[in-house]
């Protein structure tokens, strides 16, 4: 985030909805890589997380 010049919670918020728009324009891609019926791996952002 810093890099970026924003808020942890900024980069979040806009990763979150690109990745959405992108599932809604080609949702052959939402399980591209992974079976149909496996969850989506979990991600850890503790390291965007601010530091001081």
């Amino acid at each position: 985030s810093r890099l970026l010049g924003c808020s942890v919670g900024t980069v979040r918020s806009t990763a979150h909805r690109s990745l959405a728009r992108l599932r809604a324009l080609a949702p052959e891609l939402a399980t591209l890589g992974r079976g149909a019926d496996e969850q989506p791996p979990t991600r850890d952002f503790s390291a965007l997380e601010a530091r001081p």
